[in-house]
This record gives structure tokens, C-alpha cells and sequence, in this order.
């Protein structure tokens, strides 16, 4: 079976090629990271669920955050909880985005156009001082936590240093990368994760077969 990695699968278009190839590749691109980010959060919970053997960070998760700021609640992804602590846990998975910039992260700057309240305040908020915020999963509250985790499409070791070097952004405690889980679980062979890749395919081959069947 031939190895690929998140990027051989969502950039696809090339400098060289024709205008023609070029834009079709670039419509392609966008279509398949919006579709893969209807259920990419799915797959985070199920690699949660992996034994500890079998993942390469051992988190679990207790479900999605909301945090009360400023009178507001704002709802991030999930809640991840290791032996050092509980951790509010966002996702950019950003594939095509910009025309790739984001796909992999490389370098700390790459952050910075995250400018909403939900992470700007709320989230980076939470990384520099925790004990400042209440959470809340599914309507009970909960221990406060004690930092954020980062979960971004693909994650190379120059990021991660970079991450690590930044005045702010050093203060988030773990970055994790989806593409790693998801070798975590082919690799394991997790019947809950291809019985879900099986069932998002049918169901998409279903819809384009069925609109074909639609005629006067």
C-alpha cells in the first residue's frame, strides 16, 4: 500500500502545471477540505479512544469545552485529559486555506491571523493564565483546567520549535498534529475508525450515484 500523508492528498496543484490542469486541481483541493472538515473532529475522539500503547500522546477525551468569558459562552473542540491534567483543545485544520499556506505548520507566525475572540482572547486567554476561566462539559461544570493544546492538520519540527520560541504562543502546552492520529489508528487497524471512513464513502458514493438517477 503506497504511504501518503496529509499533503499528497489535498494539494494537488502545481506551478507547472496548465492553467487548465491548475484550476481544476484548485477546485478539487477546496471541495475535498471542506468535505474532510465536516467529521475531521470525529476522527480526533476516536484516536482519544486508542490505548495508550497505540497513540503517540495519550489524551483522552471528555467532550467540548464552553467557556464563560466576558459574559459570553464560547463553545471550542474538545477537552483532552492526560495524567499531568486537563487541557481545552482546539483544532485548526486548515488544508487548503490560503492557497496551502496552513496545511502544514512551519512556522509560529502562521497563527496569527486567528484573530477572533473564541482564540485571540478565550483560548490563548486560557493558556496564559487557566485559573482565570470556568468550564463546562455538557452542561456540568468541571475542574479547572489547566492549559490548551493545539491540534493542527500537519505538524513539522521546525513549527513546533518555532511554537515553542514565541513570546505567546510558547505558553500553549502540547500542539498536536491530526495527520500523526490518523497513522495512529491505521496503524493500530481501529475497526471504529475504517468502520467510519466506510460509512462517510458509501454515503457519498450513494449521493453522487443517486443524483445520476434523477430524470424527468
Amino acid at each position: 500500500m503506497t504511504t501518503k500523508v496529509l499533503k499528497d492528498i489535498f494539494k494537488t496543484v502545481d506551478k507547472e502545471q496548465d492553467e487548465t490542469v491548475r484550476q481544476l486541481n484548485s477546485m478539487r483541493d477546496k471541495f475535498l477540505s471542506r468535505v474532510f472538515g465536516i467529521f475531521s473532529e470525529k476522527i480526533v475522539s476516536i484516536w482519544c479512544k486508542l490505548p495508550s500503547e497505540n497513540k503517540y500522546k495519550n489524551y483522552e477525551n471528555l467532550g467540548r469545552p464552553t467557556i464563560l468569558y466576558n459574559g459570553k459562552r464560547f463553545t471550542l473542540d474538545f477537552t483532552l485529559k492526560n495524567p499531568e491534567g486537563i487541557y481545552v483543545a482546539e483544532m485548526k485544520c486548515e488544508l487548503e486555506y490560503d492557497s496551502y499556506k496552513h496545511l502544514t505548520l512551519e512556522n509560529s507566525c502562521q497563527l496569527d491571523h486567528h484573530s477572533k475572540v473564541a482564540f485571540k482572547d478565550v483560548f490563548l486567554g486560557m493558556a496564559n493564565d487557566p485559573k482565570k476561566f470556568k468550564i463546562s462539559i455538557s452542561g456540568h461544570s468541571h475542574d479547572i483546567a489547566d492549559g490548551v493544546i493545539l491540534i493542527w492538520g500537519s505538524l513539522s519540527d521546525e513549527g513546533l520549535k518555532s511554537i515553542r520560541a514565541h513570546e505567546i504562543y510558547s505558553k500553549i502546552h502540547d500542539v498536536l498534529s491530526l495527520e500523526e492520529m490518523i497513522k495512529d489508528l491505521n496503524a493500530a487497524n481501529d475497526l471504529s475508525y475504517l468502520d467510519f471512513i466506510k460509512n462517510h464513502q458509501i454515503w457519498s458514493n450513494c449521493l453522487f450515484n443517486d443524483l445520476k438517477q434523477i430524470n424527468r
